[in-house]
């Protein structure tokens, strides 16, 4: 089951920030109303949200999403109340939203839906789970036994190994991992899995981190384009 969280992503124009709007991890919707909000406060303006849905255009297109989707013309813009709440848009008609607003916010739209901050967030979450999983059948071949409750939760295996790639990956103490960029959350995916394959080698933790140096290393030279796009690795043991 996908855990649904909610990333915050700042809306600008021209290097100015004009407000903030919401995507979901699950399904990848947007929150209608925060980017309104945002149009609202660059344009000047006081457009809503129902003379959007009014529009017999905006009709046709959520019947066409649903068609080709094979869901309901409720799903596509749904609303929720309390936490969270407001209406939340399929991405496809989080487009077509965004030209209605202007053609800077549809320029931004495009920028969000092509990048892969909601890929690399669903991915870190199943790395984690597969490290956790890697790293208890090692030390339970190493020890014979399972890793130890440690009186402070924070000092547990998990914890720390969380806290080194953390480190490596340079999110500041206190920083969640909802705010790391793109660039972080990538390294995070790397580095997350070249340390579930050091743990299945049961390798010891100096050749783990000299390991997760090295990819770490190549993640950068290959994120400032001196590796080709086929040219993507980032280590051997």
């Amino acid at each position: 089951m996908k855990t649904n969280r909610i990333m915050v992503r700042e809306f600008h124009v021209a290097d100015k920030v004009y407000g903030k709007t919401a995507q979901r991890t699950k399904d990848g919707y947007f929150n209608a109303n925060l980017v309104l909000d945002a149009y609202n406060s660059f344009a000047k303006a006081k457009k809503k949200l129902s003379d959007y849905f009014r529009n017999n255009a905006t009709s046709h297109f959520i019947e066409q999403i649903a068609a080709d989707e094979n869901i309901s013309a409720k799903s596509v813009a749904k609303k929720s109340r309390g936490k969270g709440g407001g209406t939340w848009l399929h991405p496809f008609l989080f487009m077509d939203f965004a030209m209605w607003l202007s053609p800077e916010f549809k320029l931004q739209a495009i920028k969000w839906l092509y990048d892969n901050l909601i890929k690399y967030r669903r991915d870190s979450g199943s790395h984690y789970v597969r490290m956790q999983a890697a790293m208890k059948a090692h030390y339970i071949e190493r020890y014979g036994e399972e890793p130890p409750e440690t009186e402070k939760p924070e000092d547990n295996l998990y914890r720390r190994e969380a806290r080194m790639i953390r480190e490596f990956v340079g999110l500041e103490k206190g920083v969640s991992w909802d705010n790391a960029t793109e660039y972080q959350l990538g390294l995070r995916n790397v580095l997350e899995v070249m340390n579930i394959k050091a743990h299945e080698k049961k390798l010891l933790r100096s050749q783990r981190m000299a390991i997760l140096r090295n990819a770490k290393e190549a993640y950068e030279i290959q994120n400032t384009n001196m590796l080709s796009d086929g040219d993507k690795n980032f280590g051997e043991f």
